[in-house]
């Protein structure tokens, strides 16, 4: 069983006091961040498009053991509904660096039902770079049906499982990894973990043995 455990982010200035040294420059919170925990969720990608030398960056500045996460930039579901997008979906791709990265998480509109959904999804395999792992959060309840888990199962796509306020809203189906992905109503408070194999816990039974 295998965990990593981490933040939603961690360019937070409450943090300054409560977890980072009060003096420490917003240059090295990442450094610091990273000697505490082994995994971060970046959110900030999904506002606007990494640029390579950033992407570079967060990896100098973090041990090579440590992981990321990053969302889709929401041009590509929320705008565009993920209808050709293929030229954004090449340029996020090529941005990223495949060798920290643990998942990259697609987070659907709460109002896109699994048609035509699923078929933006199927027109989108061809472009995705199998350097990297993908994850897709759900939020309509249309999806919880045996052809959207066939779906991700048939072509290694995590479903993810998110949850706000200890409430769940997706759920893990056939998977041997597994993408949990709390958010906390207070901002201060984020966290986000990321299993492998994982069993035995509160959200870890969720993920196969």
């Amino acid at each position: 069983m295998q965990y990593q455990i981490g933040c939603s982010g961690w360019s937070y200035s409450a943090w300054l006091g409560p977890f980072y040294p009060p003096k420490l420059e917003n240059s090295d919170w990442l450094r610091y961040y990273s000697q505490v925990f082994d995994y971060v969720a970046i959110d900030s990608s999904f506002y606007s498009m990494p640029h390579k030398i950033m992407v570079k960056n967060w990896a100098k500045r973090t041990p090579d053991n440590f992981r990321f996460t990053a969302k889709f930039p929401k041009v590509i579901a929320h705008d565009k509904h993920l209808v050709d997008v293929n030229e954004d979906v090449y340029t996020f791709l090529e941005n990223m660096e495949p060798d920290q990265t643990l998942a990259l998480l697609i987070q659907l509109p709460p109002s896109m039902q699994i048609f035509p959904g699923l078929e933006g999804l199927k027109g989108l395999l061809p472009y995705l770079d199998d350097r990297f792992r993908y994850a897709v959060e759900v939020r309509h309840p249309s999806w919880f049906q045996d052809l959207a888990y066939n779906f991700f199962t048939d072509n290694d796509i995590c479903w993810c499982g998110g949850f706000d306020s200890g409430e769940v809203t997706s759920e893990f189906k056939g998977k041997l990894w597994g993408f949990i992905r709390p958010s906390a109503t207070n901002w201060r408070y984020r966290t986000a973990s990321y299993c492998h194999n994982a069993a035995g816990s509160k959200w870890g039974h969720k993920c196969p043995n």
